[in-house]
């Protein structure tokens, strides 16, 4: 599967993104990073990879699977060898680890290293995500626009939106906002955008 394959990452308003180029870029440091995020397009041949994007190195992306949105952050020691698409406003955290979940113990008669799966399914974090230091999270799964996942999570299912997940494997702890502030949260960081 080629990242130009998957879909677009989940999107915020654009009025939060020019927020974003004020508060988080400044001009200078603006011009620099896009400079930077053009050989970084290159190396790596992402899809996408959204303006402000920022990262720690090393980072262990295999190439031509992964789309990135705007103001995302990865942190250093990132593993990434499936597909994956991020949408904007997103930090990961270092050590993240995002596994195959590709070999099937369940075949009679055939040993589980020659039990390969062999599609490739696509792992999403919507927009507005906070993946925790040291989370490893099964390919195939969509974390939802607002979720936090904290450190050391082993994330083996989706997660819905704006849910705080943690432990091994995650479960969820509590939903980050009530229905009332989701409504109100959903309308400042996507405005007339919202699905």
């Amino acid at each position: 599967m080629n990242s130009r394959d998957l879909p677009p990452p989940h999107k915020v308003s654009e009025k939060l993104i020019a927020r974003c180029r004020l508060e988080v870029e400044g001009k200078a440091k603006g011009l620099v990073r896009t400079i930077a995020v053009m050989f970084v397009r290159l190396i790596w041949k992402f899809g996408e990879l959204g303006e402000g994007f920022q990262w720690g190195l090393p980072l262990n992306i295999k190439p031509n699977t992964v789309r990135i949105g705007r103001y995302v952050y990865i942190g250093a020691n990132a593993n990434i060898g499936t597909p994956l698409v991020v949408g904007d406003l997103c930090m990961i955290s270092t050590n993240f680890h995002l596994i195959g979940n590709d070999h099937n113990a369940g075949i009679i008669g055939t040993p589980t290293r020659l039990g390969f799966r062999r599609e490739k399914k696509v792992t999403i974090i919507e927009s507005d995500c906070w993946i925790g230091h040291g989370v490893t999270m099964l390919s195939g799964v969509v974390i939802g626009r607002g979720s936090i996942i904290a450190a050391g999570a082993v994330v083996t299912k989706s997660v819905p939106p704006y849910s705080i997940v943690g432990g091994v494997p995650a479960k969820e702890l509590r939903m980050r906002f009530s229905p009332d502030q989701i409504a109100v949260h959903d309308n400042e960081i996507y405005g007339s955008i919202q699905e």
